[in-house]
């Protein structure tokens, strides 16, 4: 599991479940992950491809699709499991008796029946607390650690283009890190001029540069630079310790995150996720 929690839900009330679907969001969000909410429409219902169900973290499927689709949701739950996909399927409806007896009927399993009703918000706890098992047994240090690397590593793509973008300004300036930091690592460029190392570093930036001169070189010398005054420029200020020392941390040591702190980090990188993108869309739009 990465950052991203995605939920499949299938119901073909739309007002009910728009109501409920941003208290859900929030819960998750709470929790450290990115929550991606889908509904399948009854195109992809009557035409099943398990493909589509198959990146999913959990499923909802309400037991009456009478306006989605001619099968109910035992079926479809059957489809699933003969696919071979085995993600955890909540299945609801107002008559939890039928739903018992057509799961055991069927012998499905890795399904957690509800009641309807237990859906609403006045009774959405008992969905949290699930939804919070799910979560808590994908909060340990090594997941982390993979995350933050792969997390980072595309801030640092993302950093780059806007690098890219100031060529003319940077290129001495990146030629000399190049060759005064990474000498030793990249004898190549140590006789060659600005534009030479920077045609040969075009591609690979984020090899040869790190994630502490990405960093450095987007405040110092592009933030720093713009006429303007943005809560997003404030906070990249901070992106070395609310994420590139945590991220080192884990990384090369043993020190364990607590629970708490996983929260934290995580809400971190999903911050940060936004902002580069935010970011890479204004600076390296094209004139």
């Amino acid at each position: 599991m990465q950052l991203d929690y995605k939920i499949l839900w299938v119901e073909d009330n739309v007002g009910w479940k728009a109501s409920i679907t941003s208290e859900i969001k929030r819960h998750i969000e709470d929790k450290g992950f990115n929550p991606i909410i889908e509904t399948p429409n009854k195109e992809m219902l009557s035409n099943f491809n398990s493909g589509y169900y198959k990146d999913v973290d959990l499923m909802l499927i309400d037991y009456n699709l009478k306006y989605m689709s001619t099968d109910n949701g035992d079926a479809l739950i059957q489809k699933i499991r003969d696919h071979k996909i085995y993600t955890n399927i909540v299945f609801y409806s107002s008559d939890m008796e039928r739903l018992d007896r057509e799961i055991k009927e069927k012998k499905l399993s890795g399904v957690y029946i509800f009641d309807r009703r237990q859906l609403d918000l006045d009774g959405i706890e008992d969905l949290f607390e699930l939804i919070d098992f799910f979560l808590e047994k994908e909060m340990d240090n090594n997941s982390l650690r993979g995350i933050a690397m792969s997390e980072v590593a595309e801030f640092d793509a993302k950093i780059w283009n806007i690098i890219k973008t100031q060529e003319s300004n940077l290129k001495n300036d990146i030629a000399d890190v190049v060759k005064n930091f990474r000498l030793k690592k990249y004898d190549e460029f140590k006789n060659q001029d600005a534009n030479r190392i920077w045609e040969s570093i075009d591609k690979k930036g984020t090899i040869v540069l790190d994630s502490f001169h990405l960093h450095k070189f987007l405040c110092e010398k592009i933030l720093s630079a713009l006429d303007r005054t943005s809560d997003i420029d404030d906070c990249i200020k901070n992106y070395h310790s609310d994420v590139l020392k945590k991220r080192n941390d884990l990384a090369h040591s043993k020190e364990i995150m607590d629970y708490s702190a996983q929260i934290y980090f995580r809400k971190d990188l999903i911050k940060f996720r936004k902002i580069f993108a935010k970011l890479e869309e204004d600076l390296c739009k094209k004139p």
